[in-house]
């Protein structure tokens, strides 16, 4: 049967990585998907479905539509904390106690993401392969 597969990124927080994905997606076009034709699943925070601008509609997703031959997937990611982390760290979740690096929350998101909910996500059932492309 056809291989079935996809490519993933996953944006969370600063918007800024929005435009980053902007700049990418037009080269993975011409380099690979002109070609391949595979979707492109992109997982997001909320704050990437909001308007980019307040006096327009257009949101940072609309953004990356026009910015590709690509079929684009969206999907939107919560933080996901067990519930004992909220019972003792609230919403926000708990600071780094890395003493090497303190790194942001959103990067801890992003490890848990991809430790475990991203081999679980229902977009993803329908693909032999994924490719999971960083920024």
């Amino acid at each position: 049967h056809p291989i079935s597969a996809c490519v993933t990124y996953l944006m969370y927080g600063d918007v800024k990585f929005a435009f980053e994905l902007a700049d990418v997606l037009p080269k993975l076009d011409v380099y690979f998907n002109d070609r391949y034709h595979y979707p492109v699943v992109v997982f997001h925070s909320p704050n990437f479905a909001l308007p980019m601008r307040c006096n327009t509609s257009h949101t940072y997703l609309d953004h990356l539509r026009t910015r590709t031959r690509s079929q684009l997937l969206f999907v939107e990611v919560e933080p996901d904390f067990r519930p004992e982390m909220k019972a003792k760290y609230g919403s926000k979740g708990p600071k780094s106690t890395c003493t090497y690096r303190k790194y942001p929350l959103q990067y801890h998101h992003m490890c848990r993401f991809f430790d475990y909910l991203f081999f679980h996500a229902p977009a993803l059932r329908a693909y032999d392969y994924v490719w999971r492309m960083d920024g």
